[in-house]
């Protein structure tokens, strides 16, 4: 600012129309003079705005506005009157009023605390409850646990009564179908037959048993549900171990067609079987039938067979056989379990 020279405060007037410029007054300049037309940096200036002038000469007489001052902040004639309110403002009673005040805040604020205190510590005592309510969970769950565990072994136990009394029953279902239809073994009850199967030409169906009472046996059969066409033929064959898993060995076979339905007999000349050694009832149909045979089975056998292709194994199946076999080892990993076994049945 150094080629305008001082600068003044001013209040602006009014506006000059000719000109365009502002006249205005300034107390440091001369308290009862009007200064102007004054040009202006700044437009649009109203009566009373507060500016800054500067000189344009060594002159103080020609000035120019440089700009406008924010009338948010006091002029300095407001000053005095400033300080008076500010004064009477902040007399002593004011001043106990606002110390009043925050002190009621501050008692307040302390209530406040003692309230949340005693909130925590309600929860830290809730807490403690609970943790007392989980650790009787726990030692709960443990007894239970125990008690499941005692259960399970009892059901366990009971399964196997179960089994041994299914097996007894089956023992004396047998007895009842020998003397009704003259079957000494059969691969279950007739009554349980819920199936009915159509042979597959050249597979081989096998049933294995442990001989509970030395007979001779002379015939085997199956019933038959619906009868087989054409030149078709079947042949069944009694096989005997002094082993479970064998091998078995071949002790009597006979052929039939099945072209007839109800009990179809199988007979070739009577084999004698021991008490405690083990037998096979075998069924195998060529591939000459028209429309194979069907005959009465058994709806689910997986649990009979659950154990597996083993010693065990109590119904099972081969296929793709172009001959029925003579000697049979059930261990030796081509045999499939037949989980629909047939029906078939050893008489004397």
């Amino acid at each position: 600012m150094g080629d305008y020279g001082y600068l003044h405060i001013g209040r602006v007037i009014n506006q000059d129309e000719a000109s365009g410029g502002y006249y205005l007054e300034s107390v440091a300049l001369a308290r009862d003079r009007k200064w102007g037309p004054c040009p202006s940096c700044v437009a649009g200036l109203q009566p009373g705005d507060r500016v800054v002038m500067a000189a344009t000469g060594t002159s103080r007489d020609n000035l120019i506005i440089l700009g406008a001052l924010d009338p948010r902040y006091p002029d300095i004639s407001d000053i005095p009157g400033l300080t008076a309110a500010l004064a009477a403002k902040a007399d002593q009673t004011a001043l106990d009023a606002v110390n009043t005040a925050l002190d009621a805040r501050l008692d307040s604020v302390e209530a406040l605390d003692v309230t949340q205190n005693s909130r925590l510590t309600s929860i830290e005592s809730l807490n403690t409850t609970q943790n007392t309510r989980l650790d009787g969970i726990d030692t709960l769950n443990t007894t239970q646990n125990t008690r499941l565990t005692t259960a399970e072994g009892t059901i366990v136990s009971h399964t196997g009564q179960i089994s041994a009394i299914q097996q007894f029953s089956q023992v004396f279902q047998a007895a009842h179908e020998f003397d009704v239809y003259g079957d000494l073994y059969s691969s279950f009850p007739r009554i349980w037959t819920s199936n009915i199967r159509t042979l597959t030409p050249q597979a081989v169906y096998i049933w294995r048993t442990r001989v509970r009472v030395a007979a001779g046996v002379a015939r085997l059969r199956v019933i038959v549900q619906a009868a087989g066409t054409g030149a078709g033929s079947c042949t069944a064959s009694l096989l005997t171990s002094s082993t479970a898993a064998g091998p078995y060995t071949l002790a009597g076979t006979a052929n039939n067609t099945l072209t007839a339905t109800g009990a179809q007999d199988f007979t070739f000349t009577s084999a004698n079987v021991s008490a405690g050694t083990y037998i096979i009832l075998m069924l195998w149909c060529n591939n000459s039938y028209t429309v194979a045979p069907k005959i009465v089975a058994l709806q689910n056998a997986v649990q009979v067979n659950a154990g597996g292709l083993n010693p065990t194994i109590v119904f099972g199946v081969k296929t793709g056989q172009a001959s029925p076999p003579t000697s049979i080892t059930i261990t030796d990993g081509t045999w499939t379990a037949d989980n629909a076994p047939i029906w078939i049945a050893a008489a004397n």
